[in-house]
């Protein structure tokens, strides 16, 4: 980073953390639910910062400084989902700013690739679905507003 970048983001910090969850590719980090970058997915990794300056670092297309924070966390997990449930279905995408609440509650389903003795698979840098086991987990959001339907009032 020059010293202008540096001086301009510090400038810009504030008290609220953005947490992302991808899945890192050989070469660069895609959204969580794009499953391959360049024809092999390393892993879920996480980026936590301050968000103003990783506002700041991804609109300045600072590339270096969102790698850095970067880090792979698992690079067993092939696979990453979410979904959302809004109180009556579940949608595959959630902007709390446009809803103006919380999901209830929030579905994740990880892909493990199996274990590989020969470690084959790691190396040719491919995954079928014959070598990945799927776990979800769905974790209910306590705070989250009920949904309600207009009452007619």
């Amino acid at each position: 980073l020059s010293s202008t970048t540096s001086l301009a983001a510090e400038s810009l910090s504030g008290d609220e953390k953005s947490i992302s969850w991808f899945m890192s590719g050989a070469n660069d980090v895609t959204a969580a639910n794009n499953f391959s970058v360049g024809g092999a997915t390393t892993g879920l990794s996480r980026l936590e910062g301050d968000r103003f300056e990783l506002d700041y670092a991804d609109g300045a297309l600072d590339s270096e400084q969102l790698s850095q924070l970067t880090k792979l966390l698992s690079p067993e997990v092939q696979e990453l989902t979410f979904r959302y449930f809004d109180g009556q279905n579940w949608v595959d995408e959630w902007d709390s700013s446009l809803t103006g609440r919380l999901p209830q509650a929030v579905e994740v389903t990880f892909g493990f690739m199996l274990d590989d003795p020969d470690d084959r698979n790691i190396i040719l840098g491919t995954t079928s679905a014959a070598n990945i086991e799927y776990v979800t987990h769905v974790i209910r959001i306590p705070r989250a507003e009920p949904y309600v339907e207009n009452l007619g009032l």
